[in-house]
């Protein structure tokens, strides 16, 4: 047998890879990305631990019940 046997399942390889092209196209592209990476190059951080990642959605409201409506 050939090949790493205990590589970690819990992850997508092409996405991870999709992820990373991302991520270095944002780099290139986006002045905002470059600044945020070349700072925390300059932290000591690896360029992977440097790379901008995507953050969680915006959300549209504040979790929890909706508003009440009073006074109609």
């Amino acid at each position: 047998m050939s090949g790493n046997l205990r590589r970690p399942r819990r992850y997508n390889r092409r996405l991870q890879r999709v992820l990373c092209i991302s991520a270095l196209f944002s780099i290139r592209h986006c002045d905002e990305s470059r600044r945020f990476y070349e700072r925390k190059r300059a932290e000591g951080k690896r360029h992977i631990q440097a790379s901008p990642r995507p953050g969680p959605p915006p959300r549209q409201r504040p979790l929890g019940p909706p508003p009440r409506r009073t006074g109609l």
